[in-house]
């Protein structure tokens, strides 16, 4: 949404600083460094959404580290807009919380200072809608004070897009969760629900869990802000990996701010990390995350839409457990500029990943899934409904009768925009050898994918799958992948696997050849290059080099797609 001028407005999203009453903190350091940085590119506005200092309310160095905060902050020339957290005013209402409850005199000294603790602001096309989301209870007089608060916030509004802030998240993984430390009430959080369904609300920006969010429900997508001081422990537990530095509390990529830039086509958010710090004073970040490589997707071998029990452990969890989503994956699919991911049909059987697919397709991320022709598979396709799916792909064999196996299979179903085949190696006919390995994604004589191709519903589009190793791709194979295709759309999926068990994944060459596939796909837009694989995976019989690592950051065959992201808009 561009302002009254038709300019673009961009401003900064900064959350749970946690500045401490000492200068050389860590916290401190960080957020000096974020600030820096953000001030050079010069945003409308700066929206800080609450735990400005880590001291509480209470403590004797609370006042010294709030002087310290205002001084940071003062060194912009722009509006910066304050909202609480519970660091800075006191918790919510909920029983075994680690910290003492809002209180009269907290709310005072921080009005006294910031002048308000919820509040409207119009910046052009814009308006920030920001709540006291501690002051949200599951009591009468709370939720009434909410709900006036909101209908006022829409005074005046005129076609103003609406975004809305607050601390707290307004829910983590589903909107019926019970309350816990880490989220909106349930009561309150209905009301906020509603206002943003019937208000057509475009953003909602949350902190307070230090950890990136993405969702979409209806008209708006959820963001969750990282923390510019530190990743909480608990919210570690994401990362399949061994502890980094501070017991999981310190990895740059999990640490920055969100950077938002609203235009008259829609509003991009992008997460910046500390390590993009230069690239971003230097205007090369961030790109919109909805810009991508259209025809470069890649293998999602692990779970892409994963929902974790957090432990029950203190200050923060200490009855129960939190449910939480795994949103790295989603954030790094639209940061490394992935066009398409390929993943099995059954997936979908799953309700998480039937969401995550929707909001992979609302950003133009095509979902490329793939079956065997086994009756179990036919019965999960009439359930997830094949026409949802941008390409469904039929692993097949090669066979006299394969044609009339795959009209076979395909009879009743609602048929998706294309079908793609894929075919096995047809082993009986192999030389003797042990394989261990399976052949599939293996080029066929064009006449027989031409009989296939009569085999599919009419008005369907059919494609061609065929596999390489990434180290053999060459223009020859190209064509004569091309020349099966006969002008079908043709998928290539491009592997690198280590041929040894115990060989190491420090794989040198894997970025040179990611960085070779890639000019391969700029001449080649009409066909689709899927990488394999996303997530390294060093836990199987044969060890694959990924685009991120374990700990769901860019691996330097990522940092190679981070950096070619294409310029166009979506």
């Amino acid at each position: 949404m561009a302002d009254r001028d038709g300019e673009a407005i961009a401003f900064a999203v900064v959350a749970d600083t946690h500045l401490e009453a000492d200068p050389g903190a860590v916290a401190n350091v960080r957020c000096a460094r974020i600030m820096e940085a953000i001030r050079r590119r010069k945003p409308a506005f700066v929206l800080h959404l609450g735990d400005v200092v880590h001291p509480l309310p209470d403590a004797p160095s609370h006042p010294a580290a709030a002087a310290l905060a205002e001084a940071e902050f003062a060194a912009f020339a722009c509006p910066v807009k304050y909202l609480p957290g519970n660091h800075d005013i006191g918790d919510k209402p909920l029983s075994g919380q680690p910290a003492k409850r809002v209180k009269a005199a907290f709310l005072a000294a921080w009005r006294e200072r910031y002048g308000t603790d919820a509040f409207v602001h119009d910046v052009g096309a814009l308006r920030i809608v920001a709540i006291d989301a501690p002051l949200l209870a599951d009591e009468p007089a709370a939720e009434d004070a909410l709900r006036r608060f909101l209908a006022a916030s829409l005074e005046g509004r005129g076609d103003r897009r609406l975004v809305l802030a607050t601390h707290y998240p307004v829910f983590l993984a589903d909107e019926a969760e019970a309350s816990s430390y880490d989220n909106v009430v349930p009561g309150c959080r209905r009301i906020l629900l509603d206002y943003c369904r019937d208000n057509a609300v475009a953003c909602v920006f949350s902190g307070h869990i230090h950890n990136y969010l993405y969702a979409r429900r209806g008209p708006t997508t959820f963001h969750g802000a990282p923390s510019t001081a530190f990743l909480r422990r608990d919210y570690s537990e994401l990362y399949r990996t061994a502890d980094l530095a501070e017991h999981g509390r310190e990895d740059p990529w999990k640490l920055g701010f969100l950077w938002v830039e609203a235009t008259a086509e829609g509003i991009a958010v992008d997460m910046v990390s500390l390590n993009d710090l230069a690239a971003f004073e230097a205007g090369r970040l961030p790109l919109a995350l909805d810009r991508r490589a259209v025809n470069i997707g890649a293998n999602l071998r692990h779970d892409w839409a994963e929902t974790i029990d957090l432990p029950f452990n203190p200050p923060t969890g200490t009855f129960a457990r939190r449910t939480l989503r795994d949103d790295a994956t989603m954030r790094m699919i639209r940061e490394l500029g992935l066009g398409v991911v390929r993943v099995p049909a059954a997936d979908l059987l799953a309700p998480e990943r039937r969401r995550r697919a929707a909001d992979l397709s609302h950003l133009g991320i095509r979902v490329h899934a793939f079956t065997d022709l086994d009756a179990h598979s036919r019965r999960t396709l009439a359930e997830v409904d094949p026409a949802a799916l941008d390409t469904l792909e039929l692993i097949v064999p090669q066979a006299p009768g394969a044609p009339a196996a795959v009209a076979a299979f395909l009879d009743g179903l609602a048929p998706p925009a294309e079908i793609a085949i894929g075919y096995l190696e047809d082993y009986e006919a192999a030389p003797p050898a042990y394989q261990h390995a399976i052949g599939y994604g293996v080029l066929p004589p064009a006449a027989e994918f031409a009989a296939m191709r009569a085999a599919l519903p009419a008005g369907v589009a059919a494609g061609l799958v065929a596999a390489f190793d990434i180290g053999a791709l060459d223009e020859a194979r190209i064509a004569a992948a091309k020349a099966v295709a006969a002008g079908a759309r043709l998928h290539l999926l491009l592997e690198r696997r280590s041929a040894s068990t115990t060989a190491a994944l420090g794989d040198e060459i894997f970025p040179i050849l990611v960085e070779r596939a890639l000019g391969r796909a700029a001449a080649h837009p009409a066909v689709s290059f899927i990488l394999d694989t996303f997530s390294t995976f060093d836990r199987s019989y044969h060890v694959r080099a990924g685009l991120v690592d374990r700990a769901l950051n860019p691996t330097a065959a990522g940092a190679i797609l981070r950096s070619r992201r294409p310029a166009e808009a979506s």
